[in-house]
Parts: C-alpha cells; structure tokens; sequence
C-alpha cells in the first residue's frame, strides 16, 4: 500500500515541503563562505532553504561541472568594507544542497519510508553573486585556491549522495516513518557538512590561503584524488 499526501498532510510535518504528484518533494541545504573574513549573512539566515527561496537568482548561481572551471567573471558580489583589513583577496560561496520525493507504504503492520527511485538530487553549486574578489588580486593562484574549494565540495557531495542513497525511515504510521526518515536524511548530511567543514579549514590552514605554492600544488593533487575515488577524503 502506498500513501499519496496532499500539501496540507506534508505540511503537518513541519519540514521545507513542496508538494509533488508522487509524494513529498523536501529541500535542504547549507551555505558557507571560504577565504571570507566577514560572512554577509547570519548563521540562521544560512542554515534553511525554505519552499524554493534563493539568496541568488539561478542567472547567478553555477553548478559543479568538471569541464566548466572557475573564471574571475563568476565572482559578481561586492567585497565587504573589512575584506581588504582581513587580508583577504577573494571569497567563494557555495552550498550543498539535496532533495527528493518521499513515499510510504505498509508491510507486516509497519510504515516504511523511501525516497522514490531517481528522485534525489545532490548539488553542488556557487553563488556568484555573493562570492567576491578585490581589486588588483585576479590572479591564476587565488583562483586556483578558490577552485580548489569548489572542488572540495563536489568531493562531499559525491559522499553526501552515496550516503543519503540507501536510508529508510519506520513507523507506526505514516507520519512517524517519513519523521524517521527526514531525521535520518539530515543527521547524515549534518555529518557530512560538518566533516567538509574541517576540511575546508584544513586547506586554507595548510596552503596560507593560496600563499604556499607547495602547499597548494599538494592540495590540488589530494583533491584530484579524492574526486577519482571519494573514498580516500577524509570520512564524516
């Protein structure tokens, strides 16, 4: 038996929902900002993507391609007034986002939730509008550097995908298996943020922000590694 939901029934699980034909269609995704000393916007206004708000318009947001590297003309935001006392040439920010369609059936007196076959979707993306260069630091290094942390996160992405894939959720009723299965769904990305995370700092940690070219032609090999085999990055 499979249960089909209307939007106000989505909605009673106090989750970002769009409704959809098929079931419930749920978005969620993080922000962050590498090389930034000062982050234009507030940890909550970073943390939720709600009903299909977007901080940029899709003319201004790129998707990760690997035959599509990054230029200068994607840096559109404005420096921040602190940017230049920070010592900061450049700022990218990008997120990681996921969504899919949920359904529910019952079997042996249980409620089991899924994500529908070919419905999850996991993106990396940039948002070119709030990411910035200043002035006179157009450089091939610095842009190298910010590459490098677009790639990291197409690194975890390709994790995030791989993990969210095979989870389920249970229960006595529909509502509690499609809970189960939006907790499950989010403390694994909540995970697999949190481990890009470190290792975003860890890059600009060891590579001085671009400034060790050892350091940063190092960096540049491990990454190209870890997007051959994600298995080898650092797990959450």
């Amino acid at each position: 038996m499979e249960a089909k939901w209307t939007w106000a029934m989505a909605a009673a699980l106090g989750l970002a929902l769009l409704a959809t034909a098929q079931g419930i269609d749920l978005r969620f995704s993080c922000l962050l900002a590498e090389d930034s000393c000062v982050p234009p916007l507030s940890s909550a206004e970073l943390e939720w993507e709600e009903l299909g708000t977007q901080l940029c318009p899709p003319e201004e947001v790129l998707v990760w391609s690997p035959d599509r590297p990054l230029r200068w003309e994607d840096f559109r935001g404005t420096p921040p007034p602190e940017a230049a006392r920070c010592h900061q040439a450049a700022a990218i920010y990008y997120r990681l986002s996921f969504r899919y369609q949920a359904q529910v059936r019952l079997a042996s007196g249980r409620w089991r939730a899924t994500i529908v076959p070919g419905s999850l979707q996991v993106t990396n993306e940039m948002l070119c509008c709030l990411s910035w260069v200043l002035p006179g630091y157009r450089t091939e290094a610095v842009l190298r550097h910010e590459q490098g942390h677009f790639d990291l996160n197409e690194v975890y992405r390709r994790i995030l995908e791989r993990r969210l894939a095979g989870l389920s959720g249970e229960g006595t009723s529909p509502q509690q298996a499609l809970h189960d299965l939006a907790q499950k769904l989010q403390a694994t990305y909540d995970r697999v943020w949190q481990r890009a995370r470190q290792v975003q700092a860890q890059y600009d940690q060891e590579t001085d922000h671009h400034r060790d070219l050892r350091a940063q032609a190092r960096w540049e090999e491990q990454i190209r590694r870890w997007l051959e085999n994600p298995s080898l990055a650092p797990q959450p």
